[in-house]
C-alpha cells in the first residue's frame, strides 16, 4: 500500500484559516478513493507564505528531506508546491531520483505529466502578471492625483470617498488616499532646510532635534526613536517638499533564493512627475539652495545613480579592514559599536545622534578592544575540553551521513539501473542495435558510475583518528587566524560567531564589558539532529593594574 504525504499552503494571512484544512481534506479523499494510506505525521502546511520560492518554506523542505518515508506526495494543485518553474523542476528531480510520485488532486495529474508542466509555467506567469497589474494600478492611481506611497514625514494621508463606492456589506470604500500637510511636522521640515542652508551639518541638526526632544519620523524596534543624519539627508533630497511628486523611481523584485524583496532604481526617463502647489512645505527656491549647499559640501565624494557614496579622491571607498567591524553592538541602544575616529571605538548612535539617543559614553582604543575580545576567544573558547567536544561531534556527523537514507536510496536506484541496462542489451540483441538504444544505455551507465562513486566514498574506511587530527588542526588554525591577516581573522570570527554580535556595555568597575554568545553548530540547517554548543564571553572585573585583562569565557554545552 502506498504511503501518502500531504502538503498544503496558503499565501496570505488574510485568507481563511480553513484554507489549508480544506486542501488536506481533499487530499485525504483522493487517497481514500485509491486505497492509499495517509501517514499522519507526514502532513505538512506552510501558512502565509508565498509560493514564489522554496527557500522560505520549512515544511516543503522537510517533506522533501523525508522523501524516503513516503511513496506519494499529494497537494491540492501544483501551485501549492511552487509558482516557480525552477522550484518545480527541483521537486521533479528529487522525485525522479527517489522513484516517488506526486499528484495534484484538483486535476488528478501526475507531476511528470506534460499538462502539469504547462500548468506550472502558467502559475509562474500568474505571479509575473500580478506584479505588472499591481504596478499598472498604482500608476493609474498616481495619475488620478492619489498618493500611492508610504507615510512621509510632514504629511498625513486621508481617504477620498468622492465617488461614493460601497462594498457588498454597504461600507464605504475609498477611491484612494490624498496627502495633507501636517503643520507641526512641516515646521520641523522648514527648520531643517533653514539650518542646513545656514551651514549646520546633518549630524549637528540631528543632535539639536534630539536634544530638544522633537519627535522623530518613526521609532525603530527595540531602540526607541531619535533623529539620524541619514534621515536629515533624505529629507533634504525629497522633492515632495517643494510640491513635486515623482512616481516610478524604483521597482521591487523578490530574490528567488532568499525571498527578500530588493529595490532597484529605474531610469529617470521612466519617472512620472506632477506638481501640486497644495503640498508645498519648502519654497522651491529654498529647496534648490539646499541642493546647491549639499553638492558643495560633498564635492569630494563620488556618488552612484542612487545617490550613495561609492568613492573619494583617493580612488574609492574600500571595505573596512578593522578586524571587529560588524561584530560589535552597543548593549544600551542596540546600534553598531564601531570605529569613530583616531582608532577609537564607541556607540555609533551616540556619536551621530547625541547623548539623548544613547547613554553609553565609553570610548575604547582599538588595540585594547581587540586584545580583550580576541584574547578571550582564543584562550578560553579553544580549550581542550571544547576541542574534544567538536571532534566527537564531527566524527558523529560523518558516521550518520554514511548510514542515512540516501545510501539506501542510491543502492535501490543502482539495482533498478542495472536491470534497465540488461533489458536494453537484450532488446538490442533481439531487434538489432539502434542509436536510441545505445544512447539510453550510455545515460544509464553514466548514472551507475556516479552512484557507485558516491557509495564507494561512503563505504571507505572512516579513519576516525585521521579525521579527528584534521579537525584539531583546523581549530588550531582558527586560533592562529586571530593573530594573522585581517581577512583570515575575519573568516575565523565568522566561523565562530555566525550571525551573533558581541555587545559592549559601559561598566563603572571594569570601564567596559564585552559579552555575547558564540555558537558552533553541527549539521545543516535542515538537519533535525542539529547540535549546537554555546559559548559566552564576558570581560572580567578590572583592578587599577589590570584594566586591560583578558575577558573570561564560560562554556556550556
Amino acid at each position: 500500500m502506498n504511503r501518502v504525504a500531504i502538503y498544503a499552503r496558503m499565501s496570505l494571512e488574510k485568507q481563511s484559516s480553513e484554507s489549508t484544512s480544506d486542501q488536506i481534506a481533499r487530499c485525504r479523499d483522493f487517497a481514500d478513493q485509491r486505497g492509499w494510506q495517509v501517514v499522519e505525521e507526514l502532513i505538512f502546511t506552510d501558512k502565509a507564505v508565498s509560493g514564489g520560492t522554496r527557500y522560505n518554506r520549512p515544511d516543503l523542505l522537510e517533506v522533501i528531506d523525508r522523501i524516503s518515508e513516503w511513496d506519494v506526495l499529494l497537494c491540492y494543485d501544483f501551485t501549492r508546491l511552487a509558482r516557480n518553474s525552477e522550484d518545480l523542476g527541483w521537486i521533479r528531480n528529487k522525485l525522479r531520483v527517489s522513484r516517488r510520485k506526486s499528484y495534484a488532486v484538483d486535476t488528478g495529474l501526475d507531476i511528470f505529466n506534460v499538462g502539469a508542466k504547462v500548468m506550472g509555467v502558467l502559475g509562474e506567469e500568474y505571479l509575473e502578471k500580478l506584479r505588472h497589474d499591481t504596478r499598472r494600478g498604482l500608476q493609474g492611481q498616481f495619475e488620478r492625483g492619489f498618493w500611492t506611497g508610504g507615510t512621509v514625514y510632514g504629511y498625513t494621508s486621508e481617504p477620498d470617498y468622492s465617488s461614493g463606492k460601497k462594498n457588498n456589506r454597504g461600507e464605504r470604500v475609498p477611491d484612494g488616499y490624498r496627502l495633507k500637510i501636517d503643520e507641526d511636522q512641516a515646521a520641523v521640515i522648514r527648520r531643517i532646510f533653514a539650518d542646513y542652508i545656514a551651514g549646520l551639518s546633518g549630524k549637528a541638526i540631528a543632535k539639536a532635534l534630539n536634544r530638544e526632544h522633537v519627535p522623530p519620523p518613526k521609532k525603530r524596534q527595540h531602540r526607541g526613536g531619535s533623529w539620524a543624519p541619514t534621515a536629515i539627508r533624505a529629507m533634504l533630497l525629497n522633492s515632495l517638499y517643494k510640491g513635486e511628486l515623482v512616481w516610478g523611481k524604483t521597482e521591487t523584485y523578490k530574490d528567488h533564493e532568499t525571498g527578500i524583496r530588493k529595490r532597484y532604481r529605474c531610469p529617470e526617463n521612466e519617472w512620472i512627475r506632477r506638481d501640486d502647489s497644495t503640498l508645498v512645505i519648502v519654497d522651491p527656491s529654498e529647496w534648490e539652495r539646499a541642493q546647491t549647499a549639499r553638492k558643495k559640501r560633498s564635492r569630494s565624494n563620488r556618488r552612484d545613480s542612487a545617490g550613495k557614496i561609492v568613492g573619494n579622491r583617493q580612488g574609492g571607498r574600500k571595505r573596512s579592514k578593522n578586524l571587529l567591524a560588524g561584530w560589535l553592538q552597543c548593549d544600551d541602544c542596540g546600534s553598531a559599536f564601531n570605529a569613530l575616529y583616531h582608532r577609537t571605538w564607541g556607540c555609533g548612535y551616540r556619536y551621530n545622534r547625541g547623548i539623548e539617543a544613547c547613554q553609553n559614553s565609553v570610548r575604547i582604543p582599538q588595540g585594547e578592544l581587540e586584545d580583550r575580545v580576541l584574547g578571550g576567544l582564543e584562550s578560553q573558547f579553544l580549550t581542550p575540553k571544547n576541542v574534544d567536544y567538536v571532534v566527537q561531534q564531527a566524527v558523529r556527523i560523518v558516521q550518520e551521513e554514511r548510514s542515512d537514507s540516501r545510501t539506501r536510496s542510491d543502492e535501490h536506484r543502482l539495482g533498478e539501473l542495472e536491470n534497465e541496462i540488461d533489458n536494453l542489451i537484450e532488446l538490442a540483441a533481439t531487434q538489432g542495435s539502434s542509436k536510441k538504444v545505445a544512447l539510453a544505455i550510455g545515460d544509464r551507465e553514466g548514472e551507475v558510475a556516479e552512484i557507485k562513486s558516491r557509495l564507494a566514498r561512503r563505504k571507505a574506511p572512516l579513519g576516525s583518528e585521521a579525521l579527528a587530527s584534521k579537525v584539531r588542526q583546523t581549530l588550531s588554525d582558527l586560533g592562529n587566524m586571530f593573530r594573522s591577516s585581517p581577512e583570515d581573522a575575519k573568516k575565523a570570527l565568522g566561523a565562530l560567531l555566525g550571525e551573533t554580535r558581541l555587545r559592549v556595555r559601559q561598566d563603572p568597575e571594569k570601564r567596559f564589558s564585552v559579552f555575547g554568545d558564540a555558537v558552533l553548530c553541527f549539521g545543516g540547517t535542515g538537519d533535525r539532529t542539529r547540535t549546537c554548543t554555546s559559548f559566552r564571553t564576558e570581560a572580567p572585573k578590572a583592578t587599577a593594574s589590570t584594566n586591560s585583562a583578558t575577558p573570561a569565557i564560560d562554556t556550556a554545552t
